[in-house]
């Protein structure tokens, strides 16, 4: 038997015929940086089975465990949002606000127009960096789970997606 423990407290996968191929952590800090709140998530990917477990909240605390037999799943989604239109609308607004305040049409130039330019401009970026995200989905009968993959190198994200499909033609091979 493996010695995984899930982050609800779970311990041991369900067969002693499981292995523990990829995994993909979130903890409770990362979580927080990436904007997804107060929570800490696992999901483990093995030769049979998917299994995924977040705990969230402090003073009203959730767990979910998920244990999704591979044949189960139905797709594997990544999701990448990065809201670029941010990042040039802040270089605009900033190359805007300093051309503005040394233009001889402004009849008060001085630091406070490029000085509020530069503040939203700031602000757009930060923005772009609370917003930015990366989910990885999977659907199986009966339902669906979707974590933040925010930390991770895309192509790990990717490796872990294959993973599934190699393992569940795998387990498909040998019912046949």
């Amino acid at each position: 038997m493996s010695k995984y423990q899930s982050t609800t407290g779970a311990i041991g996968f369900i067969s002693g015929t499981e292995k523990d191929a990829l995994s993909l952590k979130n903890g409770m800090v990362q979580n927080i940086l990436s904007g997804d709140g107060l929570a800490r998530e696992d999901a483990v990917l093995t030769n049979e089975r998917l299994y995924y477990c977040i705990k969230s909240g402090v003073l009203d605390v959730h767990y979910q465990e998920d244990i999704i037999d591979l044949e189960d799943i139905t797709a594997c989604k990544i999701t990448d949002l990065k809201p670029y239109g941010l990042l040039v609308g802040a270089v605009l607004l900033m190359l805007a606000s300093y051309f503005w305040s040394n233009s001889s049409l402004n009849e008060n130039p001085g630091q406070g127009i490029f000085l509020a330019g530069l503040v939203l401009g700031v602000c757009m970026i930060a923005g772009f960096f609370i917003l930015k995200k990366s989910f990885l989905e999977i659907q199986y009968a009966g339902g669906r789970i979707r974590f933040s993959v925010k930390k991770y190198k895309m192509k790990d994200v990717r490796e872990f997606q294959r993973r599934i499909y190699l393992n569940k033609d795998r387990l498909e091979d040998q019912l046949h």
